[in-house]
């Protein structure tokens, strides 16, 4: 399927009207949210993708992306960005007193990722999708890998621009101690990719473990991402305990002692 941050792209035409960009760009990477956190009971990626789903499901797990960021991890990545993106970046509180075009907004973000992983997934999408090409590579398959490179470069064009664009403002209060927050969430990520990568090295065969190459995309992007996401919600919850109740008082000294 195609990569996950790749799916944003397909809701930027729809992030100057009145919808919630943020809402949009969550309900875009809800479905593939099992691949980086524990399934629930009798809920995984299978479901995730189902048509139904973009109705319920995935607006109801892209809801939860939204008010974590919102609430938990907003502050503390602006606290952490450096000197000129964090001039750059909205600070203005996020308004909940709009549940309908959140709403909306979710539901069309979950749609565009569905929609855009039918014309990918080769075992339940089209059957056109499993016409091989060369060994190993079907038309499913080169289209995700196509789909996903367009779509970064969409992504990355947009963001050049926004950043180009954006008029800069004073900047918030930024942690001190950038380094080490940055080394932390490398750990953390390193951390992933060995939890998956190690417990498939010592439950397969030495000819098993042959396939770990085929394996790798996988287990990287998910083992990077648990990794990652874990060691910054354990930052940002860092960041709440000692700076929220001084942030408004030391927002004119420029810096925040500590982290």
């Amino acid at each position: 399927m195609p990569f996950t941050l790749s799916h944003p792209a397909a809701v930027l035409p729809l992030v100057r009207g009145p919808l919630v960009p943020s809402a949009l760009v969550a309900g875009s990477v809800a479905p593939d949210v099992f691949w980086f956190v524990p399934r629930l009971p009798g809920v995984g990626l299978t479901k995730t993708h189902e048509l139904t789903s973009i109705l319920w499901l995935d607006p109801l797990l892209a809801l939860v992306i939204l008010a974590l960021f919102q609430v938990v991890l907003r502050r503390p990545l602006l606290a952490l960005a450096p000197k000129s993106l964090a001039e750059r970046l909205p600070r203005h509180p996020f308004s909940w007193k709009r549940p309908g075009r959140i709403a909306l907004s979710l539901v069309l973000g979950a749609a565009t990722h569905v929609g855009w992983d039918a014309f990918t997934h080769e075992n339940d999408g089209f059957a056109f999708l499993r016409t091989p090409l060369v060994t190993g590579v079907d038309v499913g398959r080169l289209i995700q890998l196509v789909s996903t490179i367009a779509g970064a470069a969409i992504l990355l064009w947009w963001l050049v621009r926004w950043y180009r664009g954006a008029p800069a403002e004073p900047a918030p209060p930024a942690i001190r101690r950038r380094t080490a927050v940055t080394a932390f969430l490398a750990a953390g990520t390193l951390t992933g990719v060995l939890a998956e990568v190690l417990p498939f090295l010592a439950h397969h065969d030495p000819m098993t473990r042959a396939g770990v190459v085929g394996n790798a995309t996988y287990l990287l992007v998910t083992g990077a991402g648990s990794g990652f996401l874990a060691a910054l919600v354990l930052y940002a919850l860092t960041w709440h305990a000692r700076y929220r109740s001084l942030y408004t008082a030391e927002s004119r000294e420029g810096h925040l002692e500590g982290l």
